[in-house]
């Protein structure tokens, strides 16, 4: 656990053991006093709490200081190579300058961690080769083929089927530029 979030705990759990339960038909004698007392432990926690905030956000600033600074140094050199639509569009973005560049940094580290987890091809041919030889060996299979139609798995074999037909045709489609045909000039 984080120094921060333990100090933060010590500090809100006497808070938390004082709350009091208000009772709206009869005040209880002392009441009042408690509840001054319990005011004045939040405002003494909300203090610390403030405290160690602004420790947290210079620490943030630091450490992600120099990629944020390289960015947008970057960012701006482009906007203003753009001329006065450049220029303005620097103006408007002037101010959500820094949350724009901290979200981006932090969208580009999650796209990272997908790519590596769930997209990055298998780096060895031995893997490559079990793949194509478990498919074609299905494919050859009667066996295999009334199995998955009993299960009722030919459904989702034919989706597959279909997405795999649709992912070449729209590669066909990039690779013409065009919708139909191709280019004859």
């Amino acid at each position: 656990m984080s120094p921060l979030l333990s100090s933060l705990r010590q500090t809100l759990r006497p808070a938390l053991k004082q709350s009091v339960r208000f009772n709206s038909s009869a005040p209880k004698p002392g009441a009042e006093k408690k509840a001054q007392e319990v005011l004045a432990s939040a405002q003494k926690t909300a203090g610390e709490l403030g405290k160690n905030a602004s420790q947290l956000w210079t620490s943030a600033k630091t450490s992600v200081g120099p990629a944020a600074e390289k960015a947008e140094a970057l960012l701006g050199s482009t906007l203003q190579r753009l001329g006065p639509t450049g220029k303005k569009a620097a103006e408007v973005i002037g101010p959500a300058r820094q949350s724009f560049l901290y979200n981006f940094a932090v969208a580009r580290e999650i796209v990272k961690q997908v790519y590596r987890a769930e997209l990055q091809p298998p780096k060895d041919i031995a893997t490559i080769r079990t793949a194509y030889e478990t498919l074609f060996r299905r494919a050859v299979d009667i066996g295999y083929w009334r199995s998955i139609v009993q299960s009722g798995e030919i459904a989702k074999v034919g989706i597959y089927a279909v997405e795999a037909y649709g992912i070449f045709k729209i590669g066909e489609i990039l690779g013409r530029r065009q919708l139909v045909g191709y280019p004859l000039h």
